[in-house]
């Protein structure tokens, strides 16, 4: 995520990004990554404006343009993945206790990180 403050009176943004409006694919049964994409942060409080590409977008004075950038697809089926890896990826801060559950199908104690079930169809 990289943010720009407009300081200026105005400005004029143009962004475009690939892996906008498809996905990057995941392989051997991983799931597919995120999308890249732009968000605008209006200073007045507005809702944001989302987008792939756009050109010559004006902006105002501490308007703020976020450019998010996807990741790539998975690899191999995400409820495969060693118990002890999704242990690590949480500690690591790579992965949410959320995700280890949601796409990893283990839940985790979040004060010592220790395995208290696997869900989802998970096999150890």
């Amino acid at each position: 995520v990289r943010d720009y403050r407009i300081t200026a009176d105005e400005a004029w943004f143009t962004g475009t990004f690939g892996r906008f409006k498809y996905l990057p694919w995941g392989m051997a049964g991983g799931q597919e990554g995120s999308r890249n994409y732009t968000q605008i942060l209006f200073a007045d409080g507005r809702e944001p404006d989302v987008f792939g590409k756009t050109a010559q977008y004006h902006l105002k004075k501490d308007d703020v343009a976020r450019l998010i950038t996807g990741t790539g697809g998975g690899y191999g089926d995400p409820l495969e993945r060693p118990v002890e890896m999704v242990q690590s990826d949480v500690k690591n801060e790579y992965i949410t206790l959320e995700q280890a559950e949601k796409d990893y199908g283990v839940v985790l104690n979040p004060d010592t990180f220790e395995v208290e079930k696997l869900v989802g169809g998970r096999k150890k």
